[in-house]
């Protein structure tokens, strides 16, 4: 059986669409880490400087990337100095999400499309549950008391499916013309 070229370069840029989606997602887990850590450390900074003096930190815990375990990715960081305060344990999550909503509102002005607030959305809903009601980032350094972990991991997929879901949208409207016609 004899395949269409036609055919044949479709199924080939349908892979390679795949393939870039998913060094996409796989970048998102990849930085998100970095941009939550530096949040703690930025909020917990301008903290320290309200109050008048200068606070230190250090990210004490180090894990191997789930997907490429030679990588290590920051999980935790503490104040050297004092105990934080609440500036610095909501900065993780506050610092990711001001940043994705930035992301967001530049794509939507450059396109005029909506459905880029859905990459602010998805990691809207990845910080929340997964770092303030079922993580130490919050007012009681614990998981609280609504936390549900099966209803987390849902909701840490939907994140990761919405955020996978809208570069896939963007990118198959940017070059699916040509090519899936």
């Amino acid at each position: 059986m004899k395949i269409d070229r036609k055919i044949a370069i479709k199924i080939f840029y349908s892979g390679l669409f795949i393939l870039f989606l998913i060094f996409f997602v796989y970048l998102f887990l990849l930085i998100t880490p970095y941009i939550h850590e530096g949040g703690h450390i930025i909020y917990g900074v301008f903290d320290g400087l309200l109050k008048g003096q200068i606070n230190h930190f250090k990210i004490t815990n180090w894990i191997n990337h789930p997907l490429i375990p030679i990588i290590k990715t920051p999980q935790q960081t503490k104040p050297v100095d004092n105990l934080g305060s609440l500036n610095f344990a909501m900065g993780g999550p506050a610092f990711t999400i001001l940043i994705f909503l930035g992301l967001s509102f530049y794509a939507y002005l450059r396109s005029k499309d909506k459905k880029w607030f859905l990459l602010f959305l998805a990691i809207f809903l990845f910080e929340v549950s997964g770092n303030i009601i079922c993580g130490t980032d919050n007012w009681i350094n614990g998981p609280l008391s609504i936390c549900n972990h099966q209803i987390d991991l849902a909701i840490q997929f939907i994140a990761i499916f919405l955020f996978a879901g809208t570069f896939s949208y963007f990118v198959s409207k940017k070059i699916g013309n040509k090519f899936w016609k």
